[in-house]
């Protein structure tokens, strides 16, 4: 059994598993030289190809993971924006959405903004908007231009092409990477959104992986990416770095922030409760954090989001 695995959304990638090994796998990234590029993987699938040696007609089944991809990670916008781009996004975008009540379009916020690299899907097809701004039936028409792109690309039937959701593509790895597993194993996942989902709580026994829980409350990915923003680094690439300031930050330094993060979000049960204060966590954090210190706040960040 030859599968092909595929991610099209940002950090693109592919995969060649024959018989449940790995036999080689490839970002987008290494190969057109753009830091996190998202898009059809299409120079990852031939490299895997040619290094394991594949022909596209023998590859039984392809998995894609996510179900429906944001349109705007197709256009790179997660990685090709400069920080002043972000900033933007919140300012003029978001902050206008939910403070003023405006509808507006990101379009209208970027008029000129095209995608950097080759994307390979037909970029006429897909609107440069967030998930937010468009129905199911575009978000289905999407889905079914990567169906039909895939399908033509390796010249093998739809039927063969499966989509996967996001979460359960991460429980799956957390699991199968986990060379402690048993069969009674709760697997947890949590991240900045997919699939309409920012957490899942499965159970894995000997039969099946079951997701018993999906939320959309775990706001603890995006109070990351936010606070990455305000700290005057780039948002999902920059993480680490915020990570990575936290031990300097001395007790006294995280103590004010630190209350502001403990308010900010609180565990109840399997869900998370957010203060009825926030309408939007970048202004809110921007709000509360502006008089303390940058070293002070990514220590606090960091133990809030460890505990």
């Amino acid at each position: 059994m030859i599968i092909l695995g595929i991610n099209d959304s940002h950090d693109a990638s592919a995969c060649i598993v024959k018989d449940g090994k790995i036999l080689h796998c490839v970002s987008e990234e290494r190969i057109e030289r753009i830091k996190s590029i998202g898009g059809f993987p299409h120079r990852a699938i031939e490299e895997c190809l040619q290094s394991t040696g594949i022909r596209k007609k023998e590859i039984d089944q392809v998995a894609i993971a996510t179900n429906n991809i944001v349109p705007n990670n197709l256009y790179n916008t997660s990685n090709t924006f400069s920080i002043a781009d972000h900033r933007k996004k919140h300012e003029e975008y978001f902050k206008k959405i939910i403070y003023e009540n405006k509808k507006i379009r990101l379009q209208d916020v970027f008029p000129d903004y095209k995608p950097v690299g080759d994307i390979a899907y037909p970029i006429n097809k897909i609107p440069f908007s967030t998930s937010s701004e468009i129905d199911d039936n575009v978000r289905n028409d999407i889905k079914e231009m990567r169906l039909e792109f895939t399908s033509t690309f390796l010249g093998i039937s739809k039927s063969q092409i499966h989509f996967y959701n996001h979460h359960r593509c991460h429980a799956l790895y957390a699991y199968y990477i986990n060379s402690n597993r048993k069969d009674n194993m709760v697997i947890v996942t949590s991240d900045a959104g997919g699939d309409g989902s920012y957490t899942s709580i499965s159970v894995a026994d000997a039969n099946e992986i079951k997701c018993i829980h999906k939320s959309h409350t775990s706001l603890i990915g995006k109070i990351y990416t936010a606070i990455t923003l305000l700290l005057g680094m780039r948002p999902n690439e920059h993480e680490y770095k915020v990570m990575g300031l936290a031990p300097y930050a001395s007790k006294y330094q995280k103590e004010g922030p630190l209350k502001v993060f403990e308010k900010s979000l609180k565990v109840s049960g399997l869900n998370f409760e957010k203060d009825k204060e926030m309408k939007d966590f970048f202004f809110y954090y921007e709000e509360r954090l502006k008089n303390y210190r940058f070293d002070g706040i990514a220590g606090a960040l960091q133990e809030f989001v460890e505990n």
